[in-house]
């Protein structure tokens, strides 16, 4: 299914390294300029399965080697045509440069949202047999790569749980928002999904507050991930979902949930500061350091010794960062305290308990000096 895409791109970066148009190509491969439009269409990723006779006849016009062509096969994306080539063409926008590999990963990562999202209507469909019909179209639209048609037939699931009250239904209307959320995340539209994850949470917050933390922390986590490896606006969006998440999970009725997500906070302004130039980054060093040290006072290593080593760590990491950014004694002395915590980390990461875990602050330490 997608070799259509992937052939696509390298007939593309053939026709554009010798400076034809796609008109040009037509003509010269394919006898004829009036058959440009396939040449657009086979570039762009809307023929999934090109058909042989166009295939050999730009291959033979380029002289391109059967293991590039082969490469193209790769491994399939177990996504509809239709989505896959929306995909496809929004990977492209987003990162003009990104190579062949990356697009295969996005595309891997984007089934498996898929396959989840699917999951995920299969149960609600189940249990509302009122609803059946209309999720039922909600799947036939998310696999046309049709999402806003998508998002009105959810938006009309909500209206119709909106009637009840009681914690089933509740329930029911948050994992609707959920649902708009993750086709939102699909599309590529993350400050709609961060504005349909808090949704979500809200609704189930007066009922079940943990479980609409969950929802805030799970989504701040995709985000983070995401951001880290396709760049975007992902990143920055996980903050906000995190800091909400601490509304539900108080450190007065929940200390070690909110520890989890104050790391997890940290993490991503230390990860932003590492990104930011300048000022504003060593700004985001300065709070991931001090939301770190937050985490900390939770994470005790009396009470927590494998999430206080963790920690620990990633503090020593914000630190060592911070150190080499700031001049004179005072980089000095952020590279001291960095030594300091990479050491208390490593008095429970041993090398007999957590060789894995060891090594990381074992190398970092020696960074640090």
């Amino acid at each position: 299914m997608s070799f259509g895409i992937y052939f696509g791109r390298l007939i593309r970066r053939y026709r554009e390294a010798q400076g034809l148009s796609g008109r040009e190509l037509a003509e010269a491969a394919l006898g004829d300029a009036a058959k440009s439009s396939r040449i657009s269409e086979l570039e762009n990723g809307k023929v999934a399965r090109p058909h042989a006779k166009t295939i050999d006849a730009l291959v033979l016009y380029f002289a391109i080697p059967a293991e590039e062509v082969e490469r193209c096969r790769g491994e399939e994306a177990e996504l509809p045509e239709r989505l896959l080539a929306y995909l496809a063409s929004q990977f492209d926008q987003d990162h003009p440069d990104g190579t062949d590999d990356l697009l295969a990963e996005f595309l891997k990562d984007k089934a498996k949202e898929y396959r989840g999202m699917q999951a995920r209507l299969k149960e609600l469909e189940a249990s509302d047999a009122g609803l059946a019909n209309l999720l039922a179209a909600v799947e036939g639209a998310l696999a046309s790569g049709d999402f806003d048609t998508a998002d009105d037939l959810l938006a009309q699931a909500e209206e119709i749980q909106l009637t009840e009250k009681t914690l089933g239904p509740v329930r029911q209307l948050a994992a609707i928002k959920r649902q708009r959320a993750e086709v939102a995340f699909l599309k590529g539209d993350v400050a709609s999904a961060a504005v349909r994850y808090q949704e979500a949470a809200a609704t189930l917050g007066p009922l079940a507050a943990m479980k609409a933390g969950q929802v805030l922390y799970d989504a701040g986590a995709q985000f983070y991930n995401y951001g880290l490896r396709y760049g975007g606006p992902a990143l920055p969006a996980a903050l906000p979902l995190y800091t909400a998440c601490q509304i539900h999970w108080t450190r007065a009725a929940n200390s070690k949930n909110w520890a989890q997500a104050e790391n997890a906070r940290a993490n991503t302004l230390q990860q932003q500061g590492t990104r930011t130039a300048g000022a504003a980054g060593a700004a985001l060093l300065e709070e991931a350091v001090a939301a770190y040290r937050a985490a900390l006072s939770v994470r005790t290593q009396d009470a927590h010794p494998v999430d206080w080593a963790m920690t620990q760590n990633n503090l020593a990491i914000a630190l060592q960062q911070q150190g080499t950014r700031t001049a004179g004694a005072a980089g000095a002395a952020l590279l001291e305290e960095a030594v300091a915590a990479y050491r208390a980390a490593l008095t429970v990461r041993t090398q007999d308990a957590h060789p894995v875990d060891w090594a990381t602050p074992q190398e970092n330490l020696g960074l640090a000096f």
